[in-house]
């Protein structure tokens, strides 16, 4: 870890990206399908369990992160429920993410 990394970590700052020289509006479809396995099954080396939720707050200016955000946002809205407001936690929007991850994998 630099040591810039590190005073911005010591003062509250958090990384959702762990691949070096990467930020959410460097990710290619891979790199899109592992920070969604990250949000199903915990931290993995290249993302944060939380980074998921963060790459939907933001508008990006490449296309294929925009319909990324757009897509994830969409799971997110039609899966949630009157019990579950996180539409990532429910059954239907696990699956529908499984299904985003394994389509950017290939």
């Amino acid at each position: 870890m630099s040591l810039v990394s590190r005073m911005l970590r010591m003062l509250g700052f958090k990384s959702y990206v762990k691949i070096p020289g990467k930020g959410f509006d460097d990710l290619t479809h891979r790199e899109l399908a592992s920070m969604i396995e990250a949000c199903l099954d915990g931290e993995n080396s290249d993302f944060e369990y939380s980074a998921l939720y963060e790459f939907t707050l933001m508008k990006y200016k490449k296309e294929h992160l925009e319909n990324a955000r757009r897509a994830i946002m969409e799971i997110q809205e039609n899966c949630k429920s009157p019990v579950e407001y996180d539409g990532f936690r429910t059954v239907e929007g696990r699956k529908a993410l499984r299904l985003l991850m394994e389509e950017w994998r290939r």
